[in-house]
């Protein structure tokens, strides 16, 4: 019997210790490779707001292992028409290029890309070429409020049409107004424009061409930090029309960012047309117009 026992516990003993050694081999297997930084360019351009282009080095994923973060060069940025040069981008800031909306013109039946270059002119990032997408035809867009409940609510109902055969995305964003219109209010995310991640309409799910959606929308905003709410009574609406690689681009970084970086929840990697780094070059198109409360 005693045997027997020093028998099943050596058997024990093999197993744990074969157990620890194949998780030692699994995670030596999964030992992440060295920090190696590469440029990555995000440039988003419209006719109404014009390009923004952001170039910075990547970041290494682990933040315990001390990595130094390369310094960025001088960089130059320039927009092509059907190959040849066009505009020069407006330096804001160390990695921040702007190209104004005054002089700007841009046509759906041509060519465009941006290259940076180096001081000494020398190329170091490409980006694909993109098509500027055709401005949706708004057939309705009306902003009203629900007294029904408490506190009210505002929506605003859409209703759009466009070229089925077009591609891309669609997006609708609000600047909010508490003077009926004089001044509004809006936020920015720098570094991918002013889309909402998750609040993406791919062109696809509407097969007919016509898109008719009721927005949520602000009824109180709070003008200055601290200062009280007030009624909005007049909003300033944005319908985009984005090109199929710029929703691609951000449909993938919105999956990627729902997938909490995990890198077995996502199949595919983030979308990229840029050579010798990574990002996007992509364009949009904007209906503009501002819907006041009914009553």
């Amino acid at each position: 019997m005693k045997r027997e026992y020093h028998f099943q516990c050596t058997v024990y003993l093999i197993l744990i210790l074969t157990t620890i050694s194949g998780c030692e081999i699994y995670s030596d297997a999964l030992v992440r490779p060295a920090y190696q930084p590469s440029l990555i360019l995000h440039a988003m351009l419209s006719p109404q707001e014009g390009g923004q282009a952001y170039i910075k080095y990547s970041e290494p994923i682990d933040s315990l292992t001390a990595h130094s973060v390369p310094e960025l060069p001088e960089f130059s940025v320039f927009l092509y028409e059907n190959g040849v040069e066009k505009y020069e981008y407006t330096r804001e800031e160390e990695g921040h290029f702007i190209l104004d909306t005054a002089n700007l013109l841009l046509f759906p039946d041509r060519d465009y890309h941006v290259e940076v270059k180096s001081n000494d002119g020398q190329l170091v990032l490409k980006s694909g070429i993109d098509h500027l997408p055709s401005i949706l035809e708004v057939l309705e867009a009306r902003l009203y409020q629900d007294t029904s409940t408490f506190p009210e609510k505002n929506f605003i109902e859409v209703a759009c049409r466009f070229d089925p055969g077009s591609g891309g995305g669609f997006h609708f964003r609000e600047d909010y107004s508490v003077d009926s219109g004089m001044v509004f209010f809006r936020g920015r995310d720098l570094m991918y424009g002013r889309f909402s991640l998750g609040g993406l309409y791919d062109s696809r799910i509407y097969p007919d061409g016509t898109i008719h959606e009721t927005l949520g929308s602000a009824t109180f905003i709070k003008p200055e930090p601290g200062s009280e709410n007030q009624f909005v009574n007049a909003v300033q609406l944005w319908i985009d029309h984005l090109s199929p690689g710029l929703t691609r681009f951000l449909e993938d970084v919105a999956d990627y960012r729902d997938s909490g970086g995990d890198p077995f929840s996502t199949s595919k990697p983030v979308y990229s047309n840029i050579e010798g780094g990574y990002g996007v070059f992509g364009m949009y198109n904007s209906w503009v117009g501002v819907e006041y409360i009914e009553k």
